[in-house]
């Protein structure tokens, strides 16, 4: 039997953004959703593995991408929210990184920050920081064989998270992404509770070396070849 043929996956660790990666897609005139199959492809953190099934967005073998890219968000932007992972989503990273179940949280979600991310990037033709997509535009379209269009940028809500809308409008978000209409809607910001976060503070490196001890320098130096300016000794938080 032949493989599936789509155009893209995104992929990368969960809370890396695949959701806004999917909705600038979207406004690129792609048929690319969050942690579902669409026309064109995929955005999820799952499909960094090569996996019969998954719980969001189903499994990756069986399937050919024409371009597979890897993005990338700063550890102590992800780290601290993926401690609030679903039980079903630590027991399917468990079948692909090395940790023990009972190890604390943290110490989790740092060592999957870091191997998740070597998945990630070995799958991928590509790797980016998200925060440099602006930067990074034209060649990011270019893989994708499309026309770099600013206004996509533009017409894309950065707040593009499903945790920070605002419970009555959610159904109104699963009605424009399920019949297409998100790509020619506006930002729609009131739609989000900006103050909402997985945190309730800037996370620090200190942090990080406490409740994971030994790990803070093997991501920071992940970190520095994903290209963040990370200073050693530093307490500071993103």
């Amino acid at each position: 039997m032949s493989a599936l043929q789509k155009r893209v996956l995104i992929t990368g660790c969960g809370r890396s953004g695949t959701k806004y990666a999917a909705a600038l897609l979207t406004n690129l005139g792609l048929d690319v959703r969050h942690e579902a199959m669409g026309k064109d492809g995929i955005a999820t953190w799952c499909m960094a593995v090569d996996c019969e099934d998954s719980p969001w967005g189903g499994g990756r073998r069986g399937i050919e991408f024409k371009s597979i890219l890897h993005q990338v968000r700063h550890p102590l932007k992800v780290i601290p929210s993926v401690t609030t992972f679903a039980p079903q989503s630590w027991q399917f990273i468990e079948r692909y990184i090395p940790y023990a179940n009972d190890e604390p949280v943290l110490l989790r979600s740092a060592k999957y920050w870091y191997y998740w991310n070597l998945e990630a990037e070995r799958t991928a033709q590509w790797s980016y920081r998200l925060e440099a997509i602006k930067d990074v535009f034209p060649e990011f379209c270019s893989r994708l064989g499309i026309s770099a269009d600013l206004s996509a940028l533009e017409r894309t809500s950065t707040l593009s998270n499903s945790r920070k809308i605002r419970p009555q409008w959610r159904w109104a978000t699963r009605m424009l992404e399920r019949f297409g209409l998100n790509r020619r809607a506006p930002k729609l910001h009131f739609m989000y509770d900006q103050n909402l976060s997985y945190t309730e503070r800037a996370f620090t490196w200190d942090e990080l070396e406490k409740g994971a001890p030994g790990w803070a320098g093997r991501i920071k130096e992940l970190a520095r070849h994903y290209g963040y300016a990370i200073q050693d000794g530093s307490s500071g938080a993103v």
